[in-house]
């Protein structure tokens, strides 16, 4: 398997990138489509509530890089694969989410870009990861998907707290909290 601390900073630039992506696309693309009914199902006009503001986005954005990055470095130090695992599905399994989305309305939406381009990278890291883990034997497999599971329940927990909140945290950035 590759060096640990090296996948861990590759799926983090991965999930920055991406997320750079999102911030700087998002609200544009809102305000350019919301009025066409083709994109009234499109997932960022369904739940436009959530991004409120570019500065909404940015600061739910950075939090999740602060805790992606915590989490990574903490299990490259410790030499744990499973966190990077987790961390690297989620944003798979986010990245996916966007494809798909992009493939129901037609047209390349915010983070759609990035995530054709990184999704495929994030593969190669989670199968190395795996590969790496599976050739250690059953205890440190089972380990290994235990701890991933948790860690990634605990990523999706807070990606959906941030989103509940996301008009708390973007009337508090305008003075309105």
């Amino acid at each position: 398997m590759m060096d640990l601390s090296f996948l861990a900073f590759s799926a983090f630039t991965l999930f920055v990138i991406h997320e750079f992506e999102e911030i700087i696309r998002c609200r544009p693309w809102i305000h350019k489509h919301k009025p066409e009914s083709r994109y009234a199902n499109d997932m960022w006009i369904r739940n436009q509530r959530a991004y409120p503001s570019t500065e909404t986005i940015a600061v739910m954005i950075l939090e999740e890089i602060v805790l992606a990055a915590s989490i990574l470095l903490i299990s490259a130090s410790l030499n744990c694969p499973a966190p990077v695992f987790a961390v690297t599905l989620g944003n798979s399994i986010h990245l996916a989410g966007h494809i798909v989305s992009a493939i129901i309305s037609r047209a390349w939406n915010p983070g759609s870009v990035t995530a054709a381009v990184t999704l495929p990278l994030n593969v190669v890291i989670l199968m190395l990861l795996i590969t790496g883990t599976t050739s250690k034997g059953t205890n440190t497999a089972i380990s290994f998907t235990i701890t991933s599971l948790v860690v990634f329940v605990a990523l999706a927990a807070n990606l959906a707290l941030l989103h509940r909140i996301a008009p708390r945290i973007h009337a508090h950035i305008h003075g309105r909290a």
